[in-house]
């Protein structure tokens, strides 16, 4: 599930507009040993993500009501998400289901203006390996959702650990033309991690 919320600082009022519905949770359980299970899986694992950079050329945001001025490009964008991974159910694979429940943010500045959108994410989550590669999917189905949704539904690394695991990831425009929030444009990339909280 979702919950979102869009903010403006120093620019018009903040408009609505959904981000991708996250539905029922992630691939089943398979793949083949690349990180040991232990018999004694941590309560808790933490996941963060940031990514952030200039974006110069990215497509401008024009201005949305008649007659209101166009705005800058965006020059700046700004993400990250965290998510607290619960109730860990391992195989002997290395391979675990669980419950995931964070949130994720994504900020552009155009101009001197900020605008950012944040969102809840939880349900279910999975862990598959194989080849000592890993996808973690933790905000649940994302088909035909805008793209910032779509790179966040599979995040690929690699084990650091044990139930330790890393990578990068890409965090991709909402495709929302409002002047609220007008994200039409500015990808970067970042890095992921995945971490017992008791290790």
């Amino acid at each position: 599930m979702t919950s979102s919320t869009m903010t403006s600082a120093g620019g018009a009022g903040g408009a609505g507009g959904a981000g991708g519905a996250a539905g029922e949770g992630g691939a089943g359980v398979a793949g083949a040993a690349g990180n040991p299970a232990r018999s004694d899986p941590p309560e808790t694992l933490h996941l963060t993500g940031s990514a952030k950079g200039n974006v110069e050329g990215a497509s401008p945001a024009e201005g949305g009501a008649a007659g209101a001025p166009a705005l800058p490009p965006i020059d700046r964008v700004e993400c990250s998400f965290y998510a607290d991974i619960l109730d860990l159910v391992p195989d002997a694979a290395g391979v675990w289901s669980g419950v995931a429940a964070g949130e994720v943010f994504r900020v552009v500045y155009v101009g001197e203006r900020r605008f950012e959108f944040s969102a809840f994410v939880g349900g279910p989550a999975t862990l598959t390996v194989e080849d000592d590669r890993v996808e973690l999917r933790a905000v649940g189905d994302q088909t035909g959702a805008r793209p910032f949704w779509r790179e966040l539904e599979v995040l690929e690394g690699e084990p650091t650990g044990e139930y330790a695991y890393a990578g990068s990831w890409t965090c991709a425009s909402l495709e929302l033309n409002d002047p609220g929030f007008p994200d039409v444009g500015g990808v970067v990339t970042g890095r992921w991690q995945l971490e017992p909280v008791d290790k």
